[in-house]
C-alpha cells in the first residue's frame, strides 16, 4: 500500500485480486479525468483510460489494510457459503457514493454473495445473489 499511495495519493476506487490490484484515481491526462493503474509484483503501471461512477476520492494512506486478511477469512462463513472462494475485493464508496468501504466478493461456482465491511473491519452488510 505505501507505494501505491506514494504515486496515487487519492483514490475512488480499488479493486483486488489475489495477484494484482486496480486503481482508478483523477488523472489529468485522461480524456475522462480518471485513469486506471495496474498494481502487481511491486510496481505500478498506467494510467488506461478510466471511468469512475463516483467521483469522491479516498486518501489511499488512510486505509488500514491490516484488516484485510481477517475479512476475506470471514466473508465466505458470513455469506454462509463457507466452501466458497473470495473472487475479488473492492475498496470503494459504492454505487450510491456514500462512506468508503470493503466489499468482499464470494462464489461457490453456482451462487455468489458480497459481504460489505467497514473500513475498520465491521461487518455492515451481506447480499447474497
Amino acid at each position: 500500500a505505501k507505494t501505491l499511495s506514494g504515486r496515487l495519493p487519492e483514490a475512488v476506487e480499488l479493486i483486488i485480486y489475489e495477484n494484482f490490484a486496480i486503481a482508478t484515481a483523477p488523472e489529468p491526462t485522461s480524456s475522462s479525468g480518471y485513469g486506471r493503474f495496474t498494481y502487481r509484483n511491486g510496481g505500478l503501471t498506467g494510467p488506461d483510460d478510466g471511468t469512475a461512477i463516483c467521483t469522491k476520492t479516498f486518501r489511499i494512506k488512510d486505509i488500514d489494510f491490516s484488516v484485510l486478511p481477517k475479512l476475506v477469512r470471514e466473508a465466505p462463513g458470513l455469506a454462509e457459503k463457507p466452501d466458497s472462494r473470495i473472487t475479488h475485493v473492492i475498496l470503494s464508496r459504492g454505487v450510491f457514493c456514500k462512506d468508503v468501504g470493503w466489499f468482499v466478493y464470494v462464489t461457490d461456482g453456482s451462487k455468489s454473495g458480497m459481504v460489505e465491511f467497514k473500513p475498520d473491519g465491521k461487518l455492515k452488510n451481506v447480499t447474497a445473489y
